[in-house]
């Protein structure tokens, strides 16, 4: 009897933690935004995979308002942080990031909106680009 009951406990546990994980597909764009900041520093590659899947299909003046709103989301959901937690949340996202880096080929890292080298930020709220570069350098070479 007290073996059932263990086992029952245990697959109990197992089956809450499995349902409970976010399944970010099935969540609309309001209630996408406001897990922003919220997302366990492991789930951050799927869910900033399918923020960014979002982004593409919205035409130029949505997808400003809608990373304006996530900012402002993910700011109030981490406000509450000290700079130690978010130092060890950034570094438990980069830690999720390279290992799902290592079971994907470059090109699909690319797609899935990962490959910002070693950014930790969960959202599309930024640009990642080099400031100044506005076009090719110039060369100092003369040939």
């Amino acid at each position: 009897m007290k073996k059932l009951a263990v086992s029952l406990l245990f697959t109990g546990t197992f089956l809450g933690l499995f349902l409970n994980a976010s399944d970010f597909k099935s969540m609309n764009d309001k209630q996408l935004l406001e897990q922003a900041g919220k997302v366990a520093p492991s789930e951050v590659p799927e869910f900033r995979t399918e923020v960014n899947k979002r982004l593409a299909v919205m035409n130029e003046e949505d997808r400003k308002s809608y990373k304006a709103d996530f900012k402002k989301a993910m700011d109030k959901n981490l406000a509450s942080l000290s700079q130690e937690d978010r130092n060890k949340r950034k570094k438990e996202i980069l830690e999720a990031i390279a290992n799902k880096k290592k079971t994907m080929t470059m090109k699909e890292y690319r797609e899935e909106g990962l490959d910002l080298h070693d950014c930790a930020c969960e959202g599309p709220f930024h640009d990642h680009e080099k400031k100044g570069k506005k076009g090719k350098k110039p060369s100092h070479h003369k040939h």
